[in-house]
């Protein structure tokens, strides 16, 4: 701790040392710094058993202990009745919290969360103090001051600088900040203890907090209070295997999916080779992901089904590289199937690239299997045509119904997981929302393709 940081801390300089009974002592600010773990608490028992309290605890001139919390406890365990303690005098609370602060983060081996969590309320302490310092100045009918915390001088001190301050990125200490204002206690204690990493818990919160955002716009879609409804777009909450038996037979053009990959939900390539079979008009396309490891399998499953193997198509994607271990290979890209219900129809001189390089990584914030928007645009693009229906059985956070609303497809998503199906709708409340803002005509997009936004009467 240096000169300046100390003087920051407290009023004066000097103290006085002096013998204290431990039955006097309160630990008023044993909540501000944090605990040892049971390993770090017994080798300090240990060393205090052989070798005493070494270094005399910090009080104010009202007992409270200021640092020293676990060595008086500790000798008031063992049977110690006094400590040598140092008393230090503050001309206010803030600047004793401050100094407690300090101390411990000049004292104590911290994990870079911990060292963030003394930061933030240092910080806090220090914008409080220069608050009042600036209202202190303040004559009759001024006006009261506004202070930041992402202020410079006395109104507080940046980002960049408490990063400094603590040996920690501005970015690794912003994230930890917005852990600590918005995590849930569990998330802290992992922190805490060392369990979890800043970066993961933060993609974690940031992602639940994008999730939330969009369950609450999904209440506003199609509400009457809007004012308007959708042409050509619906949502259904459910099982596909019952939701899809209202569709009529012969009415899909294309259907673009990605069901789930275990083992245990293999099964469903079989119902979703029959669905396609009855609601596919003659020559339209079936688009599936699928994983490697089951690739035949599902072949055999749609060809039973009565459909026709059309190709194979490699999605590419850089970044990390999942690890099939039972085969000891490094997966760089995945598959796409690609069947038709009878001859394909004519693709009107379009020829499809059966290696796509998709978007890597894909965002995952809103469901941990999504998958990028760059495949389903691009061959519901040159499979189909503005105003044919697309179908995914499978919509999860709603990437299909996105590519589908951009090229001007009609669409039916079916998705059986509650939260999924309400972040899907609110990803679609965003679009309407936004297609609303640009223009009342409701154009967008990729093509100059049209979504259209039907006025309720």
């Amino acid at each position: 701790m240096t000169q300046e940081q100390y003087q920051n801390g407290i009023q004066d300089l000097s103290f006085v040392t002096k013998t204290v009974k431990l039955s006097d002592l309160v630990f008023k600010y044993e909540g501000l710094v944090h605990d040892l773990s049971l390993q770090e608490y017994q080798a300090l028992k240990s060393s205090i058993i052989k070798n005493g309290v070494q270094i005399p605890i910090e009080i104010n001139d009202k007992n409270e202990v200021l640092d020293g919390n676990h060595r008086a406890k500790i000798a008031k365990e063992i049977g110690f009745k006094h400590i040598e303690a140092r008393v230090h005098i503050f001309s206010d609370e803030l600047r004793e919290k401050i100094f407690a602060i300090d101390m411990n983060l000049k004292r104590r081996h911290l994990n870079d969360f911990q060292k963030a969590e003394l930061f933030i309320d240092r910080d806090r302490f220090e914008t409080e103090l220069a608050r009042q310092r600036s209202q202190s100045n303040l004559k009759v009918g001024d006006k009261l001051p506004t202070v930041s915390h992402d202020t410079t001088g006395e109104t507080g001190r940046t980002r960049d600088k408490i990063a400094k301050e603590s040996g920690l990125s501005p970015s690794t200490y912003s994230r930890a900040k917005k852990i600590v204002e918005y995590g849930d206690q569990p998330t802290i204690e992992r922190l805490r203890s060392g369990r979890s990493k800043i970066g993961k818990e933060h993609n974690k919160l940031m992602s639940k907090i994008r999730q939330q955002e969009l369950r609450d716009k999904s209440r506003t879609i199609l509400e009457p209070d809007l004012g308007f409804g959708i042409d050509n777009l619906q949502l259904i909450h459910g099982d596909f295997r019952e939701k899809c038996k209202t569709i009529p037979d012969n009415s899909i053009d294309i259907i673009f999916t990605d069901p789930p990959y275990a083992l245990e939900y293999l099964s469903l390539y079989r119902d979703l080779g029959e669905l396609a079979m009855r609601v596919l008009k003659d020559g339209s396309s079936l688009i599936t992901y699928v994983g490697h490891h089951v690739v035949s399998e599902v072949i055999g499953y749609l060809r039973q089904a009565g459909l026709e193997y059309v190709w194979l198509i490699a999605i590419k994607q850089s970044g990390p590289k999942a690890k099939i271990f039972k085969n000891n290979i490094h997966v760089n890209w995945k598959p796409l199937l690609w069947f038709s219900k009878g001859s394909r129809a004519e693709n009107k001189g379009n020829v499809i690239n059966d290696l796509i390089e998709s978007e890597s990584p894909p965002d995952k914030s809103l469901h941990e299997w999504a998958q990028s928007t760059v495949e389903a645009k691009y061959l519901i693009k040159y499979l189909t045509v503005e105003g044919q229906t697309v179908l995914d059985p499978f919509m999860g956070s709603g990437t299909t119904v996105i590519a589908a609303m951009n090229l001007g497809r009609k669409f039916i998503g079916i998705e059986i997981d509650e939260n999924r199906f309400n972040v899907a709708r609110g990803r679609i409340a965003e679009k309407i929302e936004m297609l609303k803002n640009n223009n009342d005509a409701a154009t967008t997009s990729a093509d100059s393709s049209l979504i259209t936004i039907k006025k309720e009467k």
